[in-house]
């Protein structure tokens, strides 16, 4: 890099030159800013050696011209490091500048949501019944949390709503297997809830369920109640 940049400044003019560093900036923006303070100093040194050899060609000159002429600068690089630091200082800021971040994605997790209604008008069953009933209710939840097909069940209270009794919340493929297993519950089948069943959408990693069964539990789980 370093000696493909001292060709370029010495064959090359400043326009091009600068072209040149500008159109590699991003690749290797400090590393071509020093090459550039560095061939700039090459090309200062290519130039006055160039102007002693056409003064020992050149006639000798009298009185001013002569003094004038012998004051010519060793180098031409303390005229031109102003503009050469400022140069490189802002290709390395342009070169270094952070790119901008991108769009956040939003991405979903989809599961189901279980609505446990009570039936207006159900019919009123014993307490000894009633108890035997919410029994099994409670082991038909339990079973389905164990399965990884449920991964959260509850109760309702202080509702508007006193019909309605609690929720769940299904990892299912479909929304018609949730259904089906909702409706396994003896609550259900004995004709004192109802459920109601919805897709529901949370952003991504927000809901971990971190005590239900995992994802692959529940799919061979699934596997193991259709044989």
């Amino acid at each position: 890099m370093w000696k493909l940049a001292q060709k370029k400044a010495t064959t090359c003019s400043s326009s091009e030159f600068l072209g040149f560093i500008g159109l590699h900036r991003r690749a290797c923006p400090i590393a071509y800013c020093v090459a550039y303070l560095g061939c700039e100093r090459v090309q200062c040194g290519v130039n006055e050696a160039n102007a002693r050899n056409r003064r020992m060609f050149e006639k000798p000159e009298s009185g001013a011209a002569s003094a004038a002429a012998s004051r010519v600068p060793r180098t031409c690089f303390p005229r031109t490091s102003a503009m050469t630091i400022t140069t490189a200082l802002l290709l390395l800021t342009l070169g270094a500048a952070p790119a901008q971040p991108a769009a956040k994605k939003f991405e979903f997790d989809k599961h189901y949501l279980v609505l446990l209604e009570r039936v207006p008008g159900a019919k009123k069953l014993p307490e000894a019944a009633l108890a035997q009933l919410q029994k099994e209710h409670l082991a038909h939840l339990t079973r389905m949390g164990e399965s990884g097909k449920m991964v959260l069940a509850g109760p309702f209270d202080e509702q508007d709503d006193v019909g309605m009794r609690g929720a769940c919340i299904y990892r299912t493929a479909t929304k018609a297997e949730a259904k089906q297993l909702a409706e396994q519950d003896p609550m259900v089948k004995a004709g004192r809830l109802q459920v109601r069943v919805m897709a529901w959408y949370t952003e991504k990693g927000y809901l971990a369920f971190p005590l239900a069964p995992p994802v692959e539990y529940a799919k061979d789980a699934a596997k193991d109640a259709g044989k």
